[in-house]
């Protein structure tokens, strides 16, 4: 009796334990996994991807996925770190989201210096990256970065645009003049990256000439009086100071009259931001040099970032400065870039559920990634397509002075899923010098007037039998009238 009476209590004793870790265990599995987001950007406020202005689109994005139920019910997690868009700062921050285990995808590093060792890493780590910084032509190898997605428009995808439109206008022969740093300790300028995107995509020489953000006009005229001597057609990338400075130099040499064309990228602003500016207005100079900007940006175009005109980006903008409250200022636009990094954050859970319904996990990073490349769908700033190598085609805008006004407007658009030059309805380019058209891009004399030389030579040595003739049958009139 004694030995039943401890095998009951036994019995029941183990059996509540066998229960209670059978229903731990059952617990534990129906338990959804977090989704981890690493956010890594630069808390310097004055950069285009500043934490101040990104967070709040990613949040948002956030509340979104997360209300539409996209992950069944998983929590997303978002932690973040100042990336100082160093080379050092940025793979640290992402060293330690790896350790803590506070990474399933990466938003970030944007700077490109920042981003480079962090996704060459990532694919050793096996997290995702997503940035809509990147946009040198170096990342579009994905042998070496390998989770990589770009979610802005790349400058070899800026350079498909202007090869689109040189071809629309019948111009090959195309000269680069850009702003870069010097020095062997430091790196490259984005100018120099937006233009060896253009040179690449040109397949072919280019007549090219560097100048440092401090020159004036005395040295801008003469690298422009050189560069006068390869081409016609005049692609720029700088600061609006040194641009209106060359515009000025351009002026004086009286190549704004309507044989030249000048071009400038404008690489971080939006065409929403460029309408509403006179860039070759300054207030604290003459009227004089005011009057001749003015005609000499006559002569200029500006290649920029195309701005969505949607209903829903417009108030995606306002939630964003709602939320952002001092942190921007009243008359501060909303950049294309924060809403990018929204369309970023969309964009993974779209691929993360797709993953997971075909009985892949979260810590799938290549399969993850496979389903975020090569796909399209509507984001906050428009049609996201997304090519096969992982980066967006993207969309972007040609601006023209109009002369009445002073103002630049939009004249056609480059929608990066079309890959087509599109004029805008109802506008078209007010040439310089009164032209109805570009001009073409080699003189038919030639940049030094050669041509027209051995051409004249030519001419006059084939008219030379007909002179000849013509006055013999003179002289023989002549003589018979006097005979």
């Amino acid at each position: 009796m004694w030995h039943l009476a401890w095998r009951k209590k036994f019995f029941l004793e183990y059996s509540e334990i066998f229960f209670l870790f059978l229903l731990v265990t059952l617990c534990t599995a129906n338990r959804l996994e977090n989704v981890k987001i690493g956010v890594i950007l630069p808390m310097n406020e004055s950069s285009v991807f500043s934490l101040q202005k990104v967070l709040p689109a990613i949040e948002l994005a956030v509340e979104r996925v997360s209300g539409t139920g996209l992950l069944n019910g998983r929590k997303i997690q978002v932690t973040y770190a100042d990336s100082r868009c160093s080379e050092t700062d940025g793979p640290l921050r992402a060293i330690e989201m790896h350790t803590n285990k506070t990474a399933d995808v990466f938003l970030g590093p944007a700077c490109d210096y920042a981003l480079a060792p962090v996704a060459r890493f990532s694919s050793s780590w096996n997290i995702p990256i997503i940035t809509a910084g990147g946009l040198v032509s170096a990342f579009h190898d994905k042998s070496q970065y390998k989770l990589l997605t770009r979610v802005m428009g790349s400058y070899a995808k800026l350079g498909h645009f202007v090869r689109q439109t040189l071809n629309k206008f019948d111009l090959s022969v195309v000269g680069l003049f850009y702003s870069d740093r010097t020095g062997a300790s430091v790196g490259k300028s984005r100018c120099f990256f937006a233009m060896e995107a253009i040179y690449l995509e040109h397949n072919k020489t280019l007549h090219h000439q560097q100048f440092h953000p401090s020159d004036k006009l005395d040295v801008f005229k003469q690298q422009l009086m050189e560069m006068s001597k390869h081409t016609r057609v005049i692609i720029m990338c700088g600061s609006a100071d040194s641009i209106r400075e060359i515009m000025l130099a351009a002026h004086e040499l009286n190549l704004d009259n309507g044989e030249y064309i000048f071009f400038n990228i404008e690489t971080f602003r939006s065409s929403d931001e460029l309408v509403n500016e006179k860039p070759w207005y300054r207030e604290k100079d003459t009227q004089e040099r005011n009057n001749a900007a003015r005609k000499a940006y006559e002569a200029l175009m500006i290649f920029t970032l195309y701005t969505p005109t949607s209903i829903e980006y417009k108030a995606f903008t306002r939630e964003i400065k709602r939320r952002s409250g001092s942190n921007m200022k009243p008359e501060e636009q909303v950049n294309l870039f924060v809403g990018a990094f929204y369309d970023a954050v969309i964009l993974y859970a779209l691929a993360l559920n797709e993953t997971l319904e075909a009985k892949g996990s979260i810590s799938d990073a290549q399969a993850i990634t496979a389903r975020m490349w090569n796909k399209t769908f509507q984001g906050i700033t428009g049609v996201v397509s997304i090519d096969e190598n992982g980066d967006r085609n993207g969309d972007f805008s040609l601006l023209d002075l109009n002369p009445t006004s002073g103002l630049f407007e939009v004249v056609a658009n480059y929608y990066g899923n079309r890959k087509h030059y599109e004029p805008v309805t109802g506008r078209t380019i007010h040439w310089a010098g009164g032209r109805t058209g570009p001009p073409t891009d080699v003189p038919e004399c030639g940049f030094d007037g050669s041509k027209c030389q051995h051409g004249g030579s030519l001419r006059l040595y084939n008219g030379l039998p007909n002179c000849l003739v013509a006055m013999v049958i003179l002289v023989v009139i002549s003589g018979k009238y006097v005979y």
